[in-house]
């Protein structure tokens, strides 16, 4: 068993509880741990196939295609596979000024922008 996990925080490390969980269910399991492929920023690829996700899903397809011929051979996960799934797909800081606009449209479209900026409980 392998595991592919993908949030929407920018750092692909806040996947790593996920990957454990499932690593330690295949051991319960008495399954084979493969490993696992976990990215951050999957809020940029939007639900979109990775083929038109353009030059951004690179890596991403890479990784994909190495993983899978590996597995053919009855190997894992290959360090190099999830070392670039786990590379940022853009800067970080581009990406979180896009959450945080994409956050703002939403919270106006449903009534609620004035409550963005809300801090119940700040000083």
């Amino acid at each position: 068993i392998m595991a592919v996990v993908q949030c929407g925080f920018p750092e692909s490390h806040q996947n790593r509880p996920a990957v454990e969980i499932m690593r330690r269910f295949a051991k319960e399991a008495g399954f084979a741990w493969a490993g696992a492929l976990f990215m951050g920023m999957g809020g940029a690829l939007g639900g979109r196939p990775l083929e038109k996700a353009g030059g951004m899903a690179r890596n991403t397809v890479k990784a994909i295609e190495m993983t899978a011929a590996s597995l053919l051979e009855g190997g894992g996960v290959p360090e190099e596979a999830a070392a670039l799934m786990a590379k940022p797909l853009f800067p970080k800081w581009l990406y979180r000024v896009m959450a945080n606009w994409g956050m703002k449209r939403e919270a106006k479209k449903h009534g609620a922008a004035k409550l963005v900026s809300a801090r119940p409980y700040g000083a």
